[in-house]
């Protein structure tokens, strides 16, 4: 039986570029399925940006670019066949229900409030009341309050909204995934310093139905770096994953690696002998391009590996020190904490840097477009007129492109400016950075950063 992986994170703000950059890159070194996004300060201006850099299918409840909004993000080999979206509270509560081949998943992403959290979790409890028990529920987030004792280094300073949610979980019979799996652990999502003291909580969690715990087999809390959260992440046990794509694309970024280059020279010197061996040149070439695929997967494999292996050391190191400052009190850790919680963060933007410029050249690419299909024009070697006549010189082929695309596109409402300004209003815009960055000048460390990352 084939597994999928969800997760959920607060992100503290993702209206700049390269913080929602940064996301992405954790979702893909992460090898994640669907992420639950709170605080993503997504409104009707950014909501754009956020479906046009992401690789998949973005749902959004907007609130405003300075606080709230909530996302579920779907990976490009993890969309749904269908989905129905229910924005109950914008920007706080968003069920999506999806359709995956003969699986129905329903997907809960909450950010509750930090005043008027009984309230939002009444509203809450008649969402996840309203769900068909018969399909898996996932219902997760920041709900800005514990659920015991363990999960704070102080007193919950919220124990209405505790209450209030601990008879949510207990009246539609929920199973909170993380401390099912680590029932006795002390482990944080949330980590806050101030004038030296460090206040750590259990903030975010996920949920599904007691019946259904049997199909989750693994969860963890990660350190991030970027926020003051941590990722949570739960691996199910379900037959619906859609399979990856089965096409390889060289990633010219190997090139940048002295250690690939010298590694391929010597395996390409040694698969060049065996050329007598081969029947014929194309056997051999054919042969030649298999082992090549091979030899790049493998290289890419062992050192995901060994990026793996020293980020997982360094969330260890993180979730150490956490609970050493939280016990001892000791300057000393809260200090070496925010150094290695910097480091991760250091981290995660150097990958980032490479996909932002490649962002910038891919929007370039696309505004330009109309010019590539015109220059085009001239590999077409007729086209007829309204009347049927065929045209076949280049001029006419073009004057006659550019009346049938001018009418094609011509307002049907000239004039009716009230009707144009109804269909106008509040449609996404450029925010004010994206314009800036498309209207900026390349420079030469950018035209050779995206000469290495193009496939």
């Amino acid at each position: 039986m084939e597994s999928f992986k969800i997760s959920t994170l607060n992100v503290n703000g993702a209206r700049d570029g390269g913080k929602r950059a940064k996301v992405f890159e954790l979702v893909r070194q992460k090898r994640l399925d669907v992420v639950l996004l709170q605080e993503t300060h997504s409104d009707v201006n950014n909501s754009a940006d956020w479906i046009k850099e992401w690789e998949g299918l973005a749902v959004l409840s907007n609130h405003t670019s300075m606080s709230g909004g909530v996302a579920v993000l779907f990976t490009k080999s993890f969309i749904p066949c269908s989905y129905d979206v229910e924005e109950v509270v914008s920007g706080r509560p968003l069920k999506v229900r999806t359709c995956f081949e003969n699986e129905v998943l329903v997907f809960i992403c909450v950010y509750a409030p930090t005043v008027g959290t009984v309230a939002f979790l009444d509203t809450l409890h008649s969402v996840v009341q309203n769900s068909d028990v018969n399909y898996l529920l996932v219902l997760g987030g920041d709900f800005n309050c514990t659920a015991d004792d363990i999960d704070r280094n102080h007193m919950e300073p919220h124990p209405a909204s505790r209450r209030r949610l601990h008879e949510l979980v207990e009246a539609n019979e929920l199973c909170e995934v993380w401390r099912t799996l680590h029932a006795e652990q002390r482990q944080y999502t949330w980590t806050h310093f101030k004038d030296h003291m460090l206040s750590l909580a259990r903030l975010d969690r996920l949920y599904v139905f007691k019946h259904h715990c049997s199909v989750v087999s693994q969860c963890f809390i990660y350190p991030v770096g970027f926020t003051d959260h941590c990722m949570v992440q739960c691996a199910f046990r379900k037959s619906c994953v859609k399979t990856r794509s089965a096409y390889w694309h060289f990633n010219t970024a190997l090139l940048d690696d002295a250690n690939f280059r010298e590694s391929f020279i010597f395996f390409w010197d040694t698969f060049r002998l065996q050329k007598p061996s081969f029947s014929s040149v194309l056997q051999w070439w054919d042969m030649a391009k298999i082992q090549t695929r091979v030899f790049c997967q493998q290289y890419s494999l062992n050192v995901t590996r060994d990026i793996a292996r020293s980020l997982k050391a360094l969330e260890m190191e993180i979730v150490e020190l956490q609970n050493l400052g939280a016990t001892t009190g000791n300057r000393e850790h809260t200090e070496i904490l925010k150094r290695k919680t910097a480091t991760r963060a250091d981290l995660l933007g150097a990958r980032v840097r490479g996909a932002l410029v490649c962002l910038r050249f891919q929007s370039e690419s696309e505004m330009d477009a109309p010019s590539k299909f015109f220059f085009g024009l001239e590999l077409m070697h007729a086209v007829r007129t309204e009347s049927g006549d065929l045209l076949s010189e280049p001029a006419e082929i073009r004057k006659r492109t550019v009346s049938f695309f001018s009418k094609l596109y011509n307002s049907e409402q000239s004039g009716a400016p009230e009707l144009e300004e109804s269909f106008l209003h509040r449609l996404p815009k450029l925010t004010r950075q994206s314009a800036e960055m498309l209207d900026r000048a390349f420079s030469l460390d950018e035209l050779y950063t995206a000469s290495t990352v193009f496939p």
